[in-house]
């Protein structure tokens, strides 16, 4: 075979065409595998930042779930301890079992409910209590733990006979109802 200019030509035509034609479909390839891993790269984030997420969602749920074990029925507790403006006879009651139970004379005067910020209101209450110091001791310890939200606004003790005769407290309170 005999080669000419123009067949020479031809042939290198051929070889270029060809390799240009490889370079571009290795381009291409290149080019739509880069994307393909760009968007798995993305994938990747995005679901790395989606498990996190998931875990701190978790953690919370996890939390909130200690945090009700450890409160229990702490709700009822509090709607027991913040009585109706209608019905504090619960509240009065316990006032005088206290009263019993620390061998104490005790006597109370409760004036009308008034509204305080939120849905609450307050009833003042005054309290008037005579015993020996000890039995005024035992009957203040216990009413500190009553469960009910209480506020003292005053209180005074007087005795004739000094701290071994029976005297007397007067306490200005108020309790917070619904």
């Amino acid at each position: 075979m005999i080669f000419n200019r123009k067949k020479i030509f031809i042939i290198i035509l051929r070889n270029f065409l060809k390799a240009l034609f490889a370079a571009a479909a290795a381009f291409a390839v290149a080019f739509f595998l880069g994307e393909q891993i760009v968007k798995s790269g993305n994938s990747v984030v995005e679901q790395q930042t989606l498990l996190f997420i998931l875990e701190k969602r978790t953690d919370v749920l996890s939390q909130m779930r200690r945090d009700f074990e450890i409160i229990g029925n702490a709700d009822e507790t509090i709607n027991q301890a913040v009585p109706s403006a209608e019905n504090i006879l619960n509240f009065v009651a316990a006032l005088e079992s206290l009263g019993v139970r620390s061998g104490v004379s005790q006597s109370f005067r409760f004036g009308t409910p008034t509204p305080i910020p939120g849905d609450f209101q307050e009833i003042g209450y005054d309290l008037s209590v005579a015993a020996s110091l000890p039995a005024m001791i035992a009957y203040f310890e216990n009413f500190e733990k009553l469960p009910y939200f209480t506020d003292i606004a005053g209180f005074s003790v007087s005795s004739v006979g000094g701290v071994e005769s029976a005297g007397t407290a007067q306490i200005k309170s108020k309790v917070y109802v619904r």
